[in-house]
């Protein structure tokens, strides 16, 4: 693997890990509605009981949950290495990480705003 390659893989992780994670638990909760027939309720479908098929969406998720503070870190420094690598003006690299800290807060904050209540079943 060349190191374009390289920077290339590294690129598509930092941006699509802040998404992979606001998008897991609804994943989960969709695959648990199919199983179960009916929406999933907080407090009362166990997440980690329902089937195995929403036991391997549940745990993946649960693994980006788990693993989103190193990928915030290992996202910047992704950043900073491509930025010099590729010489981008200052203007454009801090504009970027403007950006990939925009995102991250905006993924966080609607985890944590949980408007249907997935979050909280997700973590029940």
């Amino acid at each position: 693997m060349t190191s374009k390659h390289l920077s290339n893989a590294m690129s598509i992780g930092t941006w699509s890990y802040p998404l992979a994670l606001v998008a897991s638990p609804y994943a989960a909760w969709l695959t648990a509605w199919m199983s179960l027939g009916r929406r999933p309720l907080p407090s009362i479908d166990d997440p980690s009981g329902i089937s195995t098929a929403v036991d391997v969406v549940y745990y993946a998720g649960g693994l980006l949950l788990v693993f989103f503070p190193l990928a915030i870190g290992g996202g910047l420094a992704a950043l900073i290495h491509r930025t010099t690598m590729t010489g981008l003006s200052m203007r454009s690299a801090v504009a970027e990480l403007a950006l990939y800290a925009a995102l991250w807060t905006a993924a966080i904050s609607f985890l944590r705003w949980d408007p249907a209540q997935i979050m909280a079943w997700y973590m029940d």
